[in-house]
């Protein structure tokens, strides 16, 4: 934990950060800042720097820096949005928040987060801002869509996957969702919001059987087949005699599944017991 003293806020901290706060500014740029104070660049980007040395700022990207929470030190500093952060990490390039990220988004988990997951066209490097981990998933530019712009605070936007499509990524990568167990749950809390035409056309144009097998196992256990999408998956994942594991975070193990072509390496039992506690 990096700690603070209240005392090296200073008067001139304490104004700045009350003023930007204020302004729902907790992201900011110098500039901003200096209309704020009223000062010089100079003389602004020295009080920066001096509350960036204190704990009090963060830097984030290309002169930007975020303001740490007031009420708490750095071990809550998950307290602020992380997505406009991400966002802000990368810029003007296409993104989406993705997996474990997109989940939390459409109220798909009860866990907290410490990692941030952000699909983007440019290969980026593993950042971490403070407690959490910011993973650039890379993926072709043809191949971002089933997004949608969602606000993550009362005055900020980022893109994100719609339930759909964060079914699908999640499906395809388990790891990045904290395994079959966690996008399962997800599925069942969410049951009533997905539109099963559309989740059943998303795996057909995502090109992954994988993913079919997958879902089709988690929609028979918890016995969901809206608009025959439990038949209509069966029916694509005959035609694919292969066996992946239906955890790839597990260990190789488990029965063969004949109906669905997957190893279940995850006691069907468990993911019912899931959806009951």
């Amino acid at each position: 934990m990096l700690k603070r003293n209240i005392r090296t806020l200073g008067p001139k901290g304490a104004e700045l950060i009350h003023a930007l706060v204020q302004k729902n500014k907790m992201l900011f740029t110098i500039a901003e800042a200096m209309k704020v104070t009223g000062n010089s660049y100079n003389a602004t980007e020295g009080l920066i720097r001096h509350l960036r040395d204190k704990n009090w700022l963060m830097s984030i990207k290309n002169g930007k820096y975020v303001i740490v929470p007031l009420e708490a030190g750095m071990d809550d500093f998950n307290s602020y949005n992380w997505f406009v952060i991400a966002r802000e990490l990368i810029g003007k390039e296409n993104y989406y928040i993705s997996h474990y990220s997109a989940m939390s988004i459409h109220n798909m988990i009860t866990q907290p987060l410490s990692i941030v997951y952000v699909v983007s066209p440019v290969r980026h490097r593993e950042k971490k801002v403070g407690i959490i981990r910011f993973k650039f998933v890379y993926t072709e530019k043809q191949k971002i869509w089933g997004t949608a712009s969602e606000w993550v605070t009362p005055q900020e936007r980022v893109q994100v996957s719609n339930i759909e499509r964060t079914i699908i990524d999640c499906l395809h990568i388990p790891e990045y969702c904290g395994g079959i167990s966690e996008i399962a749950k997800g599925i069942w809390m969410s049951r009533d919001n997905i539109d099963y035409k559309k989740l059943y056309s998303y795996t057909n144009k995502f090109k992954k059987i994988v993913v079919s097998k997958r879902l089709g196992f988690i929609l028979e256990t918890y016995g969901i087949n809206k608009e025959n999408i439990i038949t209509l998956l069966n029916k694509d994942v005959k035609k694919h005699e292969s066996y992946p594991l239906l955890d790839p975070v597990l260990p190789d193990a488990g029965k063969y599944n004949k109906n669905w072509h997957l190893r279940i390496n995850l006691n069907p039992e468990e993911l019912k017991a899931i959806i009951q506690t």
